[in-house]
Order: structure tokens, then C-alpha cells, then sequence
């Protein structure tokens, strides 16, 4: 079982770590020392769940892990149904990757076998065994929601956050490894710009399935490496 602690680390807790993180970074030594911290589910994963996933993985990787829709501020942070098809396609051009929807609920758009595969057509995961997934994948891509958190904080898995109508300095948590693709067409608050400076972040007029599996296929071929010349 794991403790209660453990599990609402992986979301709603990080916003309000984020409240005590700004404006002083560098200065706290809680935040600091929080940052340099990272922690890992994989003691409390079963033998036999290790074993369903390494073989899925090594049957269908390297492995893109895509989350797309939350049940909260929808408006705000979800792909529309044309972004999945347009995202999913252009990465399976830009990579040999398979993409895993992360999705428990079927409302996703799904894309064609057997490279875009369903959650429901494999494994319906516990978040032990989202994380042992995660930490193996090739690169998560996702909205801010608990699986972009999960992958931030438990696990060193590549990861790009994809915003739309929020922004990462109130919502995440900075680390290496971790992008953030933000649409500049919104009027951010100064409160956000003023800490952009902690994240990877990306820029763009609008958000495109192109620009997000450029950014993929770099994360997958240089993993820390991202460019920022001629995405958007």
C-alpha cells in the first residue's frame, strides 16, 4: 500500500509548494534542497507487475507516453480532438516511438494500431506501476495534470509539459529534462514571466502536432538537449 503522504505528493500538493518556492529560489533552502530531492515509488511495485511491463516495453519502445485531457480547467489545459490526431501523426513521422495513451476513460481521440496504442487495449495501471512505466518511457508528453507532477518528481523520464491556457511557473515544478511548450498568445500574468528564467520553456504563437513532436524527437535522439531555433 503506499502511504498517504506519498500519494498526494503526485498532485495538487506541488501548487502549493509552488506558493512557497517564488519569489525566492535560490535564497530558501527548503526550496532548494526540495528541488535537488528525488523520490521513487519502485519499492512498493509487485514482481509481477514489473514483469508485465518491462516486456510490453521491450516488445513496443522506445515509448512516448501521451496525457491529453484532465477533468479540471478543460478549457485551459486540454488538446482539442484535432491536436491529438495532428500531434499523434506527426510524431509517429518523427520517431520510430511507440505512443502509449494515457487515458481511463476512453475520451481521447485514438490513433492507428500498432503504433498508438490505448491504455484500455494493454493495462489498466495503478500509479506505482504509471510511475515504474514513466520512468522507462522515452519521453512523456503531457497537460498539467497529475502525470505531467508524477513524472516531474518520481521519476527522471523526459518530459513535455504542453500549456495552453496556464503556465508552468504556477502550476509545476522546474527540473532538468523537463520542457514547456507554452502558447505566447496568452496574456500571462508578470507574476509567471518574472520566474520563467527556472523552466525549459518554449514559446509559441499557437501549438502545433508539428512543433510538439519536434520537441519529442529531440528529447528522444539528445535527451537534456532542446532547441529553440525554428520550432514556432
Amino acid at each position: 500500500m503506499i502511504p498517504h503522504e506519498l500519494a498526494k505528493l503526485t498532485g495538487s500538493d506541488f501548487r502549493l509548494f509552488c506558493k512557497r518556492m517564488w519569489p525566492a529560489v535560490s535564497a530558501d533552502p527548503f526550496v532548494t534542497g526540495y528541488l535537488g530531492l528525488r523520490f521513487s515509488l519502485e519499492q512498493y511495485l509487485k514482481d509481477e507487475s514489473r514483469t508485465l511491463i518491462d516486456k510490453w516495453l521491450n516488445e513496443h519502445g522506445p515509448v512516448v507516453a501521451m496525457h491529453t485531457r484532465g477533468n479540471t480547467s478543460t478549457r485551459e489545459k486540454n488538446f482539442t480532438p484535432e491536436l491529438e490526431a495532428e500531434t499523434y501523426k506527426a510524431i509517429v513521422g518523427a520517431t520510430d516511438a511507440t505512443i502509449l495513451l494515457l487515458d481511463w476513460d476512453r475520451r481521447v481521440v485514438e490513433g492507428p494500431k500498432p503504433r498508438v496504442i490505448h491504455l484500455g487495449d494493454w493495462h489498466r495501471l495503478n500509479l506505482v506501476e504509471v510511475a515504474y512505466l514513466l520512468n522507462r518511457a522515452a519521453c512523456m508528453v503531457g497537460i498539467d495534470s497529475g502525470q505531467l507532477h508524477l513524472t516531474e518528481k518520481w521519476t527522471n523520464c523526459p518530459a513535455l509539459g504542453v500549456w495552453f491556457g496556464h503556465h508552468p511557473a504556477h502550476f509545476s515544478i522546474p527540473r532538468p529534462g523537463v520542457t514547456h511548450l507554452v502558447a505566447s498568445s496568452q496574456r500571462f500574468k508578470a507574476w509567471n514571466r518574472n520566474r520563467q528564467a527556472s523552466y525549459s520553456l518554449q514559446e509559441c504563437e499557437r501549438i502545433t502536432g508539428q512543433t510538439i513532436a519536434e520537441l519529442v524527437r529531440q528529447k528522444i535522439s539528445q535527451p537534456g538537449i532542446v532547441s529553440k531555433n525554428h520550432l514556432c
